[in-house]
């Protein structure tokens, strides 16, 4: 699963199976391209907000919605009632960028998938902003972020 093999690119050591695996991923980014222009979604846990100018870096292969609402969930910890709100990165990624589709179509609200898109790993984003999603369930910080290229 890209979960585990995430988590040991983010401070595990990998197995000969597992770089193997990265390199079968890596060579699907390559070349995978978006058919279209998107604004997408993830949901992270932070402890404090983030500001703008701020890098976050993840090693590890990162999943993204085109669903805004379905990132959001992923942010939230804790039980309904005494939940703690997660923050909501947002990105727009352009046709013919090399992310990977994962499952179902690429349209918000049609079934029941997460329109996740697979995001290389090593990445850098830049914080752009922070805002309130006019479609938020739960009221979640959204930050607007930027990909630095180069990752």
């Amino acid at each position: 699963r890209s979960s585990l093999l995430s988590g040991k690119l983010r401070g595990g050591k990998l197995s000969e199976r597992d770089k193997k695996q990265v390199a079968a991923r890596d060579k699907l980014l390559n070349k995978s391209k978006l058919k279209s222009d998107y604004s997408i979604f993830r949901g992270i846990q932070s402890n404090k907000p983030l500001r703008p100018g701020e890098l976050i870096e993840d090693k590890g292969f990162t999943s993204w919605s085109v669903m805004p609402n379905q990132a959001e969930g992923y942010g939230i910890t804790g039980t309904f009632t005494g939940r703690t709100l997660g923050t909501v990165l947002m990105m727009r990624v352009k046709r013919g960028e090399h992310y990977l589709p994962l499952k179902g179509p690429m349209r918000a609200g049609v079934g029941m998938s997460d329109r996740e898109i697979l995001h290389p790993r090593n990445a850098k984003w830049r914080v752009v902003k922070t805002f309130k999603h006019k479609e938020s369930t739960f009221g979640s910080p959204y930050v607007l972020v930027e990909r630095i290229l180069g990752n």
